[in-house]
């Protein structure tokens, strides 16, 4: 049965503007310091972050990180106190001539373990801070064995209005997930970002991706980046720090007119 006009306008809505009286702080456009309300309860996180909210608290994590030395330094100390020079697997046979074998052929194979160029370290680092700025991310597992790094935002069933009312009122798919009766997720729906809009859409079943992602409770599908709950604190001191700057800069400019008058 096709969804009705209302349900299509519901599905809009909720793409673009998530579910009025819930979500996260970091998403909103102002400010604010009165008691949240909560109408109904806190949902799942899937609810609490559609996919709107969620690509604006990415775009803001990743400016942040561009931008912000102390954002910066944390992605990079979870990517080198946890991978280092990259984790590489011991082989234990009892062979020590297959234990070197063993070696080189991984060796070989992370030099170019990803499709589009990145060594096995490169690739474990990445995917180690996804949790922190894109919330989740994964692996496409290619047939030749290679793999395909996916970061949070390429997750989802599209951003055009025809993929909204097509898979918007599907109960079967939420957040680019789709589940099966249990809630168990069978395969994820990825795509590619490349123009800022999600293009090239592909279902990808389970057993050739590998999701990643640090779940805040139970049946939790997506994931929601770490540093969410930090992004208004984060920007409040870049705006002091501005603020101060400007008090500086004015003072000092009033100090060289009174000088030379």
């Amino acid at each position: 049965m096709k969804p009705t006009f209302l349900k299509r306008l519901g599905a809009g809505l909720r793409y673009a503007f998530g579910v009025y009286g819930y979500g996260y702080d970091a998403t909103k456009n102002s400010r604010y310091r009165e008691q949240k309300k909560l109408f109904g309860g806190v949902q799942s996180e899937d609810r609490e972050l559609p996919m709107g909210d969620r690509l604006s608290l990415i775009t803001l994590l990743l400016d942040q990180k561009r931008n912000n030395p102390v954002v910066k330094a944390l992605c990079r100390l979870r990517e080198e106190d946890t991978i280092g020079s990259g984790i590489h697997p011991r082989p234990q046979t009892g062979d020590e001539v297959l234990d070197a074998e063993l070696t080189e052929m991984w060796r070989e194979y992370s030099d170019n373990c990803e499709v589009s160029g990145l060594s096995m370290m490169d690739t474990q680092k990445l995917i180690s801070s996804m949790p922190l700025i894109h919330g989740d991310g994964g692996l496409v597992c290619i047939d030749d064995g290679r793999v395909q790094l996916i970061a949070g935002e390429q997750i989802g069933t599209g951003d055009t209005a025809s993929d909204i009312v097509e898979h918007g009122n599907d109960p079967m798919i939420i957040e680019g997930v789709k589940i099966d009766k249990v809630g168990r997720p069978i395969g994820y729906f990825v795509g590619s970002r490349s123009t800022g809009s999600l293009e090239d859409v592909q279902f990808i079943d389970t057993e050739h991706f590998i999701h990643h992602t640090k779940r805040m409770r139970a049946g939790q599908l997506r994931g929601v980046p770490e540093l969410a709950t930090a992004v208004d604190a984060l920007m409040d001191v870049q705006e002091y720090e501005k603020t101060e700057m400007l008090s500086v800069n004015r003072s000092m400019s009033y100090r060289r007119t009174v000088d030379r008058m």
